[in-house]
């Protein structure tokens, strides 16, 4: 199933400052299934369900896939900013390998009517709207961004989005939204931009989840994390210290670390 762990501290000012303290509950593993039917390049179908990281490699290099497609879709009008979108798209063109280019798609789908999502529920929503698979030298990832909370939430603790599969990522919108836009929070498209990429960060193998490390850097207490508080990959990356840096100078990238696993492993 889904683990995760990770912390988020977002800050209010109004007549003063108030903290509030959440967990950014998010990353790399996983709900554990057999090949979905997706198609590859071998006679074969490309496996979509399997653990975070199995893809790591066929999405860094162009070995075997010269090009990726990445399926967004959004329930009702819980759609990504544009910014954040291409954002994303700019990370990913620093680090892959896809001279064949990468592209975007986004589609609503109707809400499936949950005011929180399970495991299970994000799982069915994949199984039931996905349309893009690996096919010839084409690979595919997979974004939902859901109109709901997630199930682990607690009264102190957020998920902001789960990778879950080796090509699923889901990003929860509206607790996104909650907690973004508004007096001493970074704006929506900076907070997307930072859970989108860190997802995608963990599908690409980072922390030592697929992607080798060429020098130790993950941290002990929060597997599949890196041990750089700069770092895009930092298990609390969204504290309130990390807030007040995206304020003042955006989103966080990648540390050397993380960067030399990922050239290693046939990325940029």
């Amino acid at each position: 199933m889904m683990n995760t762990t990770k912390r988020l501290i977002s800050k209010l000012s109004l007549l003063g400052t108030i903290l509030l303290l959440l967990a950014f509950v998010s990353c790399q593993n996983s709900v554990t299934s057999s090949s979905s039917n997706s198609s590859g390049n071998s006679s074969k179908p490309y496996p979509s369900k399997q653990s975070v990281g199995y893809s790591a490699h066929d999405l860094l290099a162009s070995s075997k896939f010269s090009q990726l497609d990445i399926q967004m879709q959004y329930a009702g009008s819980y759609k990504p900013t544009q910014q954040a979108v291409d954002s994303l798209k700019t990370f990913l063109e620093r680090r892959l390998h896809k001279p064949g280019g990468i592209h975007v798609s986004l589609s609503s789908i109707p809400s499936p009517g949950k005011s929180q999502y399970t495991n299970d529920d994000i799982v069915n929503v994949e199984d039931h709207n996905r349309t893009i698979f690996a096919k010839g030298d084409t690979i595919a990832v997979y974004y939902f961004f859901a109109d709901g909370n997630s199930s682990q939430d607690s009264k102190n603790s957020k998920v902001l989005g789960l990778s879950y599969f080796n090509t699923s990522i889901v990003i929860f919108e509206k607790t996104i939204r909650s907690l973004s836009g508004g007096v001493g929070q970074p704006s929506t498209a900076m907070l997307e931009a930072t859970v989108m990429r860190h997802e995608f960060g963990h599908i690409l193998g980072l922390v030592n989840i697929g992607t080798p490390m060429v020098t130790p850097h993950e941290d002990q207490n929060h597997k599949g994390h890196c041990t750089n508080k700069n770092c895009l990959m930092y298990y609390n990356v969204n504290t309130s210290d990390v807030v007040n840096n995206v304020l003042n100078s955006g989103i966080p990238q990648l540390g050397p670390d993380c960067r030399n696993d990922l050239q290693h492993n046939g990325g940029k």
